[in-house]
């Protein structure tokens, strides 16, 4: 009887122990889960990355083309967070060998089904995507690509989960998370070794922001063109005359700092003439979004633009009713 109360008094403990240590196991498993979320976050931001340099689709103009932001993105977050889950899961992994954590632990089942549920909820909402485009006649290379990396990301997850958390053999358990720990270093490196390929250097990126905050002041002066044009009925004599919050609102200073120019060239032709620190016209990277073609040369550069209004100079005549 004394060897009976012996192993209750132990167990006891042991799941005394087990529940004392349930807000550690909790921060460890939401630290990995969260983890998890910027590691395939990253590698589908890389292998999406890859899709659009190789098979760029520049006749459609609601398509999204390859961009340094998403790439940089896509470094950041696997270079800080793959660290961090491969850390969190292999402690767990060792509490789980030392029994300081038990395979029926409530909280390793909710969270982890909680995974479950966000990976199937992705695949199916990627499935029914897919059909639709296809149905839709819009299926092309590029979608099926991104649906398959979808897929493949949220299938891995998936898979590794359900096995985890539904089978209890240590073996197993060990023979599993070799093979994963392979395939996931695997995926998260080869798509990391080709961003560094064609990642570019701080220097052209600064240079890029600069160019792209002279063209969104160009497109400011643009709009303000016409809106002194809709209301006067003619193009302004010169940036002086529109330089008012009546009809738009930008600083006269970055102006003359950025040695913008306009010029009127007929009654509903200008030019809007701007320095820029780099030529863009070969560029595949459209991080930058504008109305109308920005491509220029570096150096002084100078962009043919007219008024969209047709009366110009005319009075208005109302249609008969």
């Amino acid at each position: 009887m004394g060897e009976d109360t012996t192993c209750v008094f132990l167990k006891k403990m042991s799941s005394q122990k087990t529940t004392e240590n349930g807000a550690q196991n909790a921060f460890f498993y939401l630290t990995s889960f969260f983890s998890l979320s910027f590691v395939a976050f990253g590698v589908g931001n890389l292998l999406f990355s890859m899709v659009h340099f190789y098979f760029p689709e520049s006749t459609n103009l609601y398509s999204q083309d390859f961009s340094q932001d998403s790439l940089k993105f896509g470094i950041a977050a696997l270079l800080i967070a793959s660290p961090v889950y491969f850390f969190t899961t292999k402690t767990l992994y060792r509490f789980l060998a030392e029994k300081k954590l038990s395979y029926e632990s409530g909280i390793r089942r909710w969270l982890t089904y909680v995974v479950l549920f966000i990976t199937i909820a992705t695949v199916l909402g990627d499935l029914v995507t897919t059909l639709y485009s296809f149905l839709g006649g819009e299926l092309t290379i590029r979608f099926l690509l991104k649906s398959l990396i979808i897929l493949g990301i949220s299938g891995g997850i998936f898979l590794f989960y359900f096995l985890d958390v539904h089978t209890n053999d240590s073996a197993f358990q060990k023979m599993k998370n070799r093979v994963f720990t392979g395939i996931f270093w695997t995926v998260v490196l080869l798509p990391l070794f080709w961003a560094f390929t064609i990642l570019e250097n701080p220097q052209i990126t600064r240079m890029k922001k600069i160019d792209e905050n002279t063209i969104a002041l160009l497109q400011s002066l643009q709009y303000t063109v016409e809106a002194y044009a809709e209301n006067e009925k003619e193009l302004p004599k010169d940036i002086e005359s529109i330089a008012s919050p009546q009809y738009g609102s930008f600083s006269l200073q970055d102006i003359k700092d950025k040695n913008i120019s306009y010029t009127p060239t007929s009654e509903r032709e200008y030019t809007l003439c701007a320095n820029f620190e780099r030529d863009n016209q070969q560029d595949n990277d459209t991080s930058y979004f504008g109305n109308g073609n920005w491509s220029h040369s570096a150096g002084n550069f100078c962009f043919s633009l007219s008024v969209k209004k047709d009366n110009i100079g005319k009075e208005f005549i109302p249609t008969p009713q």
